[in-house]
């Protein structure tokens, strides 16, 4: 007996050594992510105790994954793991193999470098790559740092300091060289640079923590630190319920979330995709599956089906869209151009790149603050043309047999007489534009310099259309959709060959745009088509240019992801600037109003009852959030697990103080406008 004993404390400390080891690499990489987060969110920062905890969900996410896969290992291959351990390169093994096991099938491989979670796949691989570096070397340094030089450099300093001091270290050295090198990410072709700025940063963390951290020399020296991550994993699993933590957890810890994710499947029993009250989500009814916040709410059935709180009432339908008084229509039918420019944000319409939309903007009505429905080009577009919101939308918004949009505005349109045109160079479109258009454009007619693989230019676009409407011996309705601002961009190079920024590049696309209106517009005014067409310029969504951590959209709901330029043009209607907030899905019910097509829904000019909502959907499917506007706050809800940010966009239009907990005003009069909102199934 006494013979078998030594090497079972032998084991016990090579063990706890390393839950220490794996509890350390927890601690770096929680540190590592949080710190991305704060440096590329404005709002993050802005609640101190949501950050923090949003730093211990996600260090009590990995230590807990750490723990349970090292405890499996030592359990599974005792004599396997001894052997390794005792070999001076095998703690390398261990790490790299340690990081394997746990980390990456948790997180969900597809998770970190899919779409689904909406985190751009270069910057996901930047930031998975930087993951398993810092768990490799934290682990491996870890083992052979404290076994060769650990003693040594320990004894200088009191033995109830060096832990302490272990953690300071890490913590102070990541801070210092994580967020040191993440100033450098502009411009966007630094992110590789930055990454091994990032990763070097904690690895010095790493050697300067196990320098300072004493080997366990018996199991009860490590029980503590176990009992210490026990009862943070044990409060924080069920009781982080505070809406700035969960919001970025959820929505910008790109490694956290889709680990969180593993353990809301678990939890999740009746498979609605929400995560269960008792742990801080939304859904009400944990176990029925006809009941969740990812439903759509069905009016007096007598049940609560979203989970708002009660079932929602009958809503009486919008009243037909008004025509402002002001106006003098020209008799006759008018025709319609509806053009689009995709990933336009409102801030880059500027008049140096879009002077022919300024001109018609001098002429016509501009609304300051219109909003897209949804982030993403298809549902965006789905939503516009159906003038209906995504939620009242089937799944794939207008594609295989969508029974929930009966009708388009270019059936509508048809139905009434128009000759229908659309003309788009984006290929997952040419499903919409089978959806009541006479006619429409081949899917490549021409190429970029790029490649043969391509969109159509913007001038091609815009030279189709208006041999159209040139033609058209009876009003016309068309469609017209520009893709040149959508990434990749066009000019992403200058004269020499050299990269040039996210910025240069995309200010360039949409002045590239800019001309492709300037002769359009000309021409119209030369055919003298602007006297009877109704003219409406707008975008389908923004780009985040790297303001919130991302280079893309369809993730976030921030001002500069879902506030569009838009600009309309009314034969017989005086200037005007329209500031209070609209949506694109109110444009279709205007233009049924001006030219005298049934298209039902609230129009530009109506007083809106409800706010506007723009919804995030992911897969095309299920919306994640919602961003409810309203006069002066928005409010940003995680539908699915209970996250919430509001902003005051008159004090703080950048968007970086979330007051969702410290303005209790003014959250609950934007919570009751997003429940007049969801009360109103097929009137909103």
């Amino acid at each position: 007996m006494p013979t078998h004993a030594a090497p079972r404390r032998r084991f016990a400390r090579r063990w706890l050594d390393l839950i220490g080891a794996a509890v350390l690499a927890a601690f770096a990489l929680a540190t590592v992510e949080v710190l991305f987060v704060a440096a590329m969110v404005p709002a993050a920062p802005s609640d101190l105790l949501g950050i923090l905890l949003t730093w211990a969900m996600t260090f009590s996410l990995f230590g807990s994954w750490a723990i349970a896969c090292s405890a499996a290992l030592a359990v599974v291959g005792k004599a396997r793991l001894k052997r390794t351990l005792v070999r001076a390169r095998g703690a390398w093994v261990f790490a790299l193999g340690w990081t394997l096991v746990a980390i990456l099938p948790l997180a969900k491989l597809r998770g970190l470098f899919d779409e689904d979670w909406q985190f751009p796949r270069d910057m996901n691989a930047l930031h998975a790559l930087l993951a398993m570096g810092v768990l490799f070397v934290v682990l491996g340094v870890a083992h052979s740092v404290r076994r060769r030089f650990g003693a040594a450099l320990a004894e200088r300093i009191p033995r109830r300091l060096r832990r302490q001091a272990g953690a300071l270290v890490v913590a102070l050295l990541a801070l210092v060289g994580v967020v040191a090198s993440y100033l450098y990410l502009q411009p966007e072709y630094l992110v590789y640079e930055c990454g091994v700025a990032g990763a070097i940063a904690i690895v010095l963390a790493t050697v300067a923590a196990c320098a300072v951290t004493p080997r366990a020399r018996r199991a009860r020296d490590g029980a503590p630190a176990l009992l210490v991550l026990a009862c943070v994993i044990a409060w924080l699993v069920p009781g982080a319920a505070r809406d700035h933590a969960r919001f970025l957890v959820w929505n910008h810890c790109a490694i956290a979330a889709p680990m969180a994710k593993v353990v809301r499947d678990v939890l999740d029993r009746d498979r609605d995709g929400s995560s269960p009250s008792w742990l801080g989500g939304t859904d009400c009814a944990e176990g029925n599956a006809k009941r969740g916040p990812l439903l759509r709410e069905i009016p007096n059935d007598g049940i609560d089906q979203d989970c708002r709180g009660g079932d929602a009432p009958v809503p009486a339908p919008p009243p037909p869209a008004m025509v402002p008084p002001a106006c003098r229509l020209p008799d006759g039918k008018l025709s319609v151009l509806l053009l689009t420019i995709d990933a336009l944000r409102a801030d880059r319409a500027t008049l140096e790149a879009l002077p022919a939309l300024f001109a018609l903007a001098r002429r016509g009505t501009t609304f300051t603050r219109a909003y897209s429905p949804t982030a993403l080009t298809v549902t965006s577009m789905s939503a516009l043309l159906a003038s209906r919101p995504l939620a009242d939308m089937v799944d794939n918004a207008m594609k295989d047999g969508d029974m929930r949009t009966p009708s388009t505005l270019a059936t509508l349109f048809r139905a009434a007489g128009w000759r229908t045109a659309a003309y788009n160079s984006f290929g997952e479109m040419h499903e919409i534009q089978r959806r009541g258009f006479d006619s429409f454009n081949d899917e490549w007619m021409d190429a970029y310099p790029r490649g043969a693989e391509s969109m159509l230019t913007s001038r091609t676009l815009a030279r189709e259309a208006l041999s159209f409407a040139s033609a058209s011996d009876v009003p016309f309705f068309a469609w017209v959709h520009f893709s040149d601002v959508h990434s990749p961009y066009k000019f992403d190079r200058d004269e020499r060959g050299r990269a040039r920024t996210e910025d240069q590049s995309y200010d360039l696309d949409v002045a590239y745009v800019g001309t492709a209106l300037d002769s359009l517009f000309a021409a119209m005014v030369a055919q003298h088509l602007l006297e009877r067409t109704i003219v409406v310029v707008s975008a389908d969504h923004g780009e985040e240019l790297m303001a919130r951590g991302r280079e893309a959209h369809g993730a976030n709901l921030f001002e500069e992801t879902i506030r569009v330029p838009l600009v309309l043009w009314v034969p017989g209607c005086p200037p005007a600037v329209v500031e209070r907030p609209v949506g694109t899905t109110q444009i279709g019910p205007t233009l049924g109003a001006l030219t005298g097509v049934g298209v039902p829904g609230w129009g530009l000019f109506d007083a809106r009852p409800l706010p506007v909502v723009t919804e995030a959907s992911v897969g095309y499917d299920i919306q994640y959030k919602r961003a409810v506007v309203g006069e002066r706050y928005k409010l940003i809800v995680d539908v699915a697990n209970g996250g919430n940010m509001l902003f005051d966009l008159v004090a703080d239009p950048n968007e970086a103080t979330n007051i969702y907990g410290s303005n209790d005003q003014a959250r609950a009069t934007m919570e009751a406008a997003y429940q007049r909102w969801l009360d109103s199934p097929g009137a909103r």
